[in-house]
């Protein structure tokens, strides 16, 4: 199923973005670690900066869809907080260096 592909895709960049800057990280790292050809890489996404896209995104609607169910707002904004700085795979650093991860170690995140 092509969200099951999507999702494996997105699981092995967070992966990989955790031995790696996502700079570095190839769309050939990406298809050998989910044996896959780059043309169904090709098919699900656009790029590397596509798949860290998309892997937000989901992110965000399963927060957005829990925190509906949540007794009150302050729970509700302590969890989008909780995925922006401990479970989004942001990695250490974007292409160009626009941002370095280290703002979000340790906190609430331990």
């Amino acid at each position: 199923m092509p969200s099951d592909t999507k999702q494996a895709i997105a699981a092995a960049f967070a992966q990989l973005s955790q031995k790696k800057p996502v700079d570095k990280i190839t769309v050939k790292d990406l298809v050998e670690h989910c044996g896959i050809s780059r043309q169904t890489f090709y098919y699900h996404f656009q790029d590397i900066l596509d798949v860290m896209e998309w892997s937000i995104r989901q992110l965000l609607q399963k927060a957005t869809d829990n925190s509906l169910h949540l007794p009150s707002e302050a729970e509700a904004i302590e969890e989008f907080i909780v995925v922006a700085r401990c479970r989004a795979p942001i990695p250490p650093a974007l292409p160009g260096g626009a941002w370095k991860g280290s703002e979000v170690s340790g906190g609430i995140c331990g």
